[in-house]
């Protein structure tokens, strides 16, 4: 059986935007996570950088809704 070029380049395309969307949410979530529990270390992204802000996190998480 033979695959279409263009069909394994949009399934490609299609992995790593479900792998951009699922670091997005993790990162959005550990932030979250961190200023509901009071934790500095979750609310940074990079050590040393300014907290994520709680807006910021959500719309991370929002990035990963389909529309």
């Amino acid at each position: 059986m033979k695959v279409s070029p263009q069909l394994l380049h949009s399934q490609r395309h299609s992995i790593f935007a479900a792998i951009a969307a699922a670091a997005l949410v993790l990162l959005g979530g550990m932030a979250l996570v961190g200023w509901l529990l009071h934790l500095e270390a979750l609310k940074r992204i990079i050590p040393g950088a300014p907290a994520m802000r709680p807006n910021m996190a959500a719309g991370f998480l929002l990035c990963r809704a389909k529309g």
